[in-house]
């Protein structure tokens, strides 16, 4: 072949190795921007983008929930090729607010980051921001209303052409590792003919052979990790955030509120209705549950609705994933902002801890931290093997359970976080109590072991103070307990054992039961008032 007719050919390779490249990056999916974020009380975070050729409009944002004691916020954007300008409003509430970073990455490198000391100034205020300063610690402002906003400009000459270079590398790479690659299989085959016997050919040979196993083994990989999706198509969510986590939360997401909370909308001002307000973490969030209509909060507002047709009842459902006795204390104001007429906490065990020393109940990854977090959240077959090896470690006496690690804490009541705990779950009763809000508690029990369970301690001690207090409070172990012998029917998934739909009708019927008639009197009592 001629000169000329090589080069054709190899630029003809490289045109086509970047087609590949540019394409993969642009449907890969879009970037991510992470924003360092303190805020005074809970409100939503929300991002505006637009490219080269559009404004800035509600389908083309992102918002999350921002609470007091949380720092770090992760939001979807477009890809970063199709990404002129951001609009950020932080907050949606007045106070005092700081920014400390925000860094936009797509394919887990950080394109823009900007700091205290380099880069937060470009963030231009808006309307409702006053007070501005940029300190050592981040960029302070005072939010005037309800929608400050900053704008900043993404796109730039040096950050265009890192993204040029960056494909144009990896077409160049992509380019060689083809070349390489016909050519050892030419080699390869000439050497397994016996027509060309060398070093280098034996190397060919020997390289292909690896390849060609390398490849098998890749391609039953690929067959079995879509397999495994396909087998555990019904999962919705794991305790952790993983492939299955990450595959269904836009379905959860999509159900979230003009304020952040999953549910219907709702006014800050309640007007003539009996507001019941519910707070919970995790469990009355309903992680697992689609639609969030099958939770036991809406679940029990449909009955009150239809036991009470001349009555009118409002149940609101604050709970977040995450939230412990800290974060319900630093909730309260928001939460006594609605104006409830009743208050009931969904109580769970982790409720009680307030510090996590958790080292000896963590798994320990498999791979290094950055390559384990990129295939839990993208391998199903990642996910079972670090949950059997976590199983294997429990087996062997090398890690506690969480339960255990429970025990160890919180058994003394004696001890610092029992004490703590106690007097979170004290202040949250008080506070709602010390301003004429009725304040009850519905406890989950852990869905493992009902019959012995062996944080049965904790719930006896929440049941103590209900009694000491005078509050109604209501343990749902004794409904569950039919349930002891097939307890997966109780679980969201095989691997989520936060409540299943007929968990949360169970809890739904037996708070009725026990909340209903009460509720039912005292909007009676409001609507003749």
């Amino acid at each position: 072949m001629t000169g000329d007719g090589t080069m054709k050919n190899h630029l003809l390779l490289y045109i086509a190795a970047l087609a590949i490249v540019v394409t993969g990056y642009l449907f890969q999916g879009g970037s991510t921007v992470e924003i360092d974020l303190q805020v005074p009380a809970p409100g939503v975070l929300q991002v505006f983008w637009k490219g080269y050729d559009s404004g800035y409009a509600e389908e083309r944002s992102a918002k999350i929930l921002v609470r007091p004691g949380q720092e770090r916020y992760r939001l979807p954007l477009v890809n970063t090729l199709l990404l002129d300008s951001l609009r950020i409003d932080p907050f949606n509430g007045p106070g005092i607010v700081r920014i400390s970073r925000l860094a936009i990455s797509q394919l887990g490198v950080t394109l823009v980051e900007l700091t205290p000391a380099d880069g937060l100034a470009r963030l231009q205020p808006g309307g409702q921001v006053t007070a501005l300063s940029l300190r050592a610690d981040g960029l302070h402002f005072t939010s005037m209303g309800k929608d400050p906003q900053f704008e900043m400009r993404v796109r730039s000459l040096p950050l265009t052409a890192a993204v040029i270079a960056g494909l144009l590398l990896l077409a160049l790479i992509l380019h060689v590792l083809v070349l390489q690659f016909f050519r050892m299989s030419r080699l390869a085959v000439l050497h397994s003919r016996g027509e060309r016997r060398s070093f280098r050919s034996f190397v060919a040979y020997l390289a292909m052979s690896v390849f060609s196993v390398l490849f098998f083994l890749a391609l039953c990989l690929l067959a079995g990790e879509y397999g495994l999706r396909w087998y555990y198509r019904d999962v919705l969510s794991t305790s952790r955030v993983t492939y299955f986590y990450n595959r269904s939360l836009g379905k959860f997401m999509s159900e979230r509120n003009a304020l952040g909370f999953r549910g219907k909308q709702f006014e800050i001002s309640k007007g003539d209705v009996f507001r019941i307000v519910v707070i919970g973490d995790s469990f009355a969030w309903g992680q697992g549950v689609l639609p969030y209509t099958d939770r036991f909060p809406e679940v029990f507002a449909a009955k009150l609705a239809e036991t009470y047709p001349d009555r009118r009842f409002e149940v609101i459902n604050m709970a977040l994933a995450g939230m412990n006795l800290i974060q319900h204390n630093q909730f309260q104001k928001f939460t006594l902002q609605l104006e409830p007429d009743y208050v009931l906490y969904q109580w769970y065990v982790n409720d009680m801890e307030t510090t996590r020393e958790g080292a000896a109940f963590k798994t320990p990854t498999l791979v290094p931290r950055a390559l384990h977090t990129t295939l839990i959240e993208h391998s199903v077959i990642y996910f079972l093997l670090q949950d059997v090896y976590r199983e294997i470690r429990v087996a062997t006496g090398k890690q506690q359970t969480y339960t255990a690690y429970m025990v160890d804490k919180l058994k003394d009541p004696a001890s610092p976080g029992a004490v703590e705990a106690q007097k979170l779950l004290d202040k949250l009763a008080t506070g709602f109590s010390s301003r004429g809000v009725p304040f009850g508690i519905v406890l989950f029990p852990e869905f493992s072991g009902l019959r012995d369970n062996p944080l049965g301690f904790l719930q006896e001690r929440v049941l103590s103070y209900c009694t000491e207090k005078q509050l109604q409070c209501l343990d749902l172990t004794p409904a569950y307990l039919p349930y002891q012998d097939r307890m997966l029917e109780l679980w969201a998934n095989r691997f989520d054992a936060h409540p299943s739909k007929l968990a949360h009708r169970i809890a739904a019927d037996e708070i009725f039961a026990v909340f209903g008639e009460t509720w039912g009197r005292m909007a009676a009592e409001k609507q003749a008032y």
